[in-house]
């Protein structure tokens, strides 16, 4: 029953171009990137976040802000770049 009545959700995700995975009632938005486009992937999470919010409310759910997390895979010497050109958008 659960699952036909968030069906539309993908609708609302897929309008960001974020991929997503659902278990039971939690839901995983996941945005995958180049280096270069991590700023506009991050403002796409956030985006999505606040219309499944939105979303959840229209429907007299909640999304449970303390469950909400933000995740950042990727290898070190990735990771350790992304950070460099943080620093440098930062400071210019």
């Amino acid at each position: 029953m659960f699952i036909s009545y968030t069906e539309d959700l993908a609708d609302v995700i897929s309008s960001h171009q974020l991929k997503y995975h659902e278990f039971a009632d939690d839901t995983q938005l996941v945005g995958r990137t180049e280096i270069p486009k991590v700023p506009s992937t991050i403002d796409s999470l956030q985006r999505c976040t606040a219309d499944v919010g939105d979303w959840c409310a229209s429907r007299r759910l909640k999304l449970n802000e303390d469950k909400t997390e933000f995740m950042w895979c990727g290898s070190r010497a990735l990771q350790s770049q992304e950070d460099r050109e943080q620093r440098l958008v930062a400071t210019s």
